[in-house]
């Protein structure tokens, strides 16, 4: 398991339907630039597909 900086262990584990909302929301937080950086477009829309995307556990191939 991997180990933060201040000895906690952390458990990884693939997003499935049960974070979605959780995902979009992180997403929704994001700053505008953020969005642009990380989905090049500001549009909310974008990030709405992409949580949807990781709620799937779809991955890029």
């Amino acid at each position: 398991m991997p180990l933060l900086t201040d000895g906690t262990t952390v458990r990884i584990r693939q997003a499935g339907p049960a974070d979605r909302a959780a995902v979009q929301g992180l997403y929704e937080e994001m700053s505008p630039q953020n969005l642009r950086l990380r989905f090049f477009s500001a549009n909310p829309v974008s990030a709405r597909r992409a949580a949807e995307r990781v709620a799937r556990g779809e991955r890029p191939g």
